[in-house]
């Protein structure tokens, strides 16, 4: 009998059908670490201070398409209303960012369904925010886009601090 990490069975044991898939291989090639699920190439990042995530959600992505900067990352930005690009894939997008709100800073809601709508954002993908260049003039910012395939059953939170919770 082979050993349990070289045979080619695999025994789900408590599955629904309760039996075992023989010789299984994955349907899809699994991505490496270095490319996204549509071949784009995941950059490292540049900053170790100067970025954050999120995992678009309902909020960012209908009606008032509302793209919120979390608390932690926004205190590191201006007070005030500045131009932003978004660099992604070798296009930019002009946004403005809404620092000058007394709760939370906000990317305009126009530029932010431009990019949105360009990309094809869907729920469940996640974008990654990092600052290339920061001037009182301008912010140029580096995205990358994660896709994912999480249910929009599980995308309770409408906060951008809030996280998703699979039960």
């Amino acid at each position: 009998m082979a050993s349990r990490w070289s045979s080619p069975r695999v025994d789900f044991g408590a599955s629904n059908s309760g039996g075992s898939v023989e010789n299984w291989t994955p349907s899809l090639p699994l991505p490496d670490s270095t490319t996204d699920s549509h071949g784009g190439e995941v950059l490292p990042l540049l900053s170790s201070e100067l970025y954050f995530d999120v995992v678009l959600s309902k909020t960012q992505l209908s009606d008032g398409y509302r793209m919120g900067l979390p608390d932690s990352f926004s205190s590191k930005l201006p007070s005030y209303e500045v131009p932003c690009v978004f660099n992604y894939r070798g296009k930019s997008w002009n946004i403005m960012y809404k620092g000058q709100c007394k709760g939370r800073k906000w990317f305009d809601s126009g530029g932010w369904k431009t990019f949105a709508d360009d990309n094809c954002l869907k729920i469940g993908d996640a974008c990654i925010f990092e600052v290339m260049d920061m001037s009182k003039e301008k912010i140029i910012f580096r995205l990358q886009i994660l896709r994912g395939n999480i249910p929009s059953k599980f995308h309770k939170g409408q906060h951008p601090d809030e996280p998703i919770v699979i039960d």
